[in-house]
């Protein structure tokens, strides 16, 4: 375990945190305005969680008093309107705000559909049918998914940073994470040099390159879910040190071969290479994030729940190893 740790703190030598901690220090605004101070309030609870955050991440504006160079700052507008009712003046800011090229959601907090003269509704529902303007209309019941997702949808490139700081977000985007991290290493594997099958014992020293990139690629994924879960992402070092009892076998492609192997109807003696990158990443991924949302390593029984959930996830994408795989929907 001393030589794999030590193999596992040199590879992390050769990946760089420069890229994770540029993408988590992105800085944004969503601004929430509308003309229910409660509502805004509400609004800026859900998307916070509780927590605190940077000064000027969430921004609360009274619509009631029209435009503000607020929103020259905005990276998003989120517009929630009191009780589904649209006015005149809702209208008139909301057109100024698409003007200038700002992605807007239109919150439905506490109302099934929209109130307004017919004139007013008409004239809304042509603006959000214009292509040209960004506007998106949610509603929220029982869930703030809908919400977080659409925002997420919006402003991709700012999915670790707004994760970061707004926890809400957080299992939205280490799923994210660990879903494309597993599949790269799968559709990498299925281009390498990697044997097709990986043997639960015998020597697979001429794929140690190719191999060493999945690992990478998974040293990678955990730096990124440390961002996303607020931690200290100064020291490389540090984190591989802290998650490797918690995730470490799931480095380890042997062992995660003899961990499917054992989940197997009928035994095997290899596995296929796709889905030991797959599998071996998803756990990884899955552990670490448990581990930083949690403060706890996972037990033994969650852990086998991590690769049977791999291990059919991966069948599904990979039903035919001689096939590219398919896209999968979290």
């Amino acid at each position: 375990m001393i030589r794999r740790t030590r193999t596992l703190i040199n590879l992390m030598k050769e990946v760089s945190l420069d890229e994770v901690r540029e993408k988590a220090s992105m800085p944004f605004a969503l601004v929430i305005t509308g003309p229910s101070r409660e509502l805004r309030q509400k609004t800026t609870n859900l998307l916070s969680g509780g927590a605190s955050y940077t000064s000027g991440t969430l921004i609360e504006h009274d619509a009631n008093t029209g435009w503000s160079p607020v929103f020259e700052r905005a990276s998003l507008v989120l517009y929630v309107l009191d009780h589904g009712q649209v006015r005149q003046s809702d209208l008139e800011l909301l057109g100024r705000i698409a003007r200038i090229g700002l992605p807007i959601i239109v919150l439905l907090l506490n109302a099934a559909a929209l109130v307004g003269d017919q004139n007013t509704l008409d004239r809304f529902n042509s603006m959000i049918r214009d292509s040209h303007a960004k506007i998106k209309l949610v509603r929220i019941q029982d869930s703030i998914e809908t919400l977080l997702r659409t925002i997420l949808q919006e402003l991709d490139a700012f999915d670790i940073a707004i994760a970061r700081q707004l926890p809400p977000f957080r299992p939205i985007v280490a799923n994210q994470l660990i879903s494309e991290a597993s599949r790269a290493n799968a559709q990498f594997a299925l281009m390498s040099n990697i044997p097709m099958v990986i043997p639960i014992i015998g020597n697979i020293a001429a794929a140690s390159a190719d191999l060493l990139v999945l690992t990478k690629n998974q040293i990678m994924l955990v730096f990124k879910l440390a961002a996303v879960n607020g931690q200290d992402i100064h020291s490389g070092r540090k984190i591989l040190a802290e998650i490797i009892p918690v995730v470490g076998a799931g480095f380890f492609w042997r062992t995660v071969a003899r961990e499917l192997a054992d989940l197997m109807p009928f035994g095997v003696g290899a596995i296929p290479k796709t889905i030991i990158a797959y599998a071996g990443t998803f756990v990884v991924g899955r552990s670490a994030q448990y581990y930083y949302s949690t403060g706890l390593q996972p037990s033994n029984d969650l852990l086998r729940k991590f690769y049977s959930d791999a291990l059919e996830r991966a069948r599904k994408l990979f039903p035919k190893q001689d096939t590219e795989p398919k896209e999968q929907t979290d």
